[in-house]
């Protein structure tokens, strides 16, 4: 399988993300609130909020 390309803008995404100190943390309810409003919404069973660090090789 044939890895994907980056974006030109990867390294500011991953830097945003860092900025904003929410990597690696406790649970929030502000994404919580996200998730079961997604889940009534959609009818779906789960929903999830991720936040996508960038890729180690």
């Amino acid at each position: 399988m044939k890895a994907p390309e980056q974006p030109e803008n990867e390294n500011i995404r991953v830097a945003s993300l860092h900025s904003l100190n929410i990597l690696d943390t406790k649970p929030e309810e502000r994404f919580d609130r996200l998730t079961r409003l997604a889940k009534r919404l959609f009818g779906v069973p789960i929903a999830m909020v991720n936040l996508v660090d960038s890729v180690k090789s």
